[in-house]
């Protein structure tokens, strides 16, 4: 697992695959899909 951000947020492996899945087919922009998802401090 990776650990994201300053709080340390942990994502399975399986969940880091969906979302590079969700930016390699095209249809939003990666930091679109990093607010959308909560990757972005202060984007709650």
């Amino acid at each position: 697992m990776i650990a994201v951000g300053s709080k340390g947020k942990k994502y399975s492996p399986r969940f880091q695959f969906q979302v590079v899945l969700e930016v390699l087919k095209g249809d939003r922009e990666a930091t679109e899909i990093a607010l959308l998802r909560n990757f972005v401090e202060g984007s709650s």
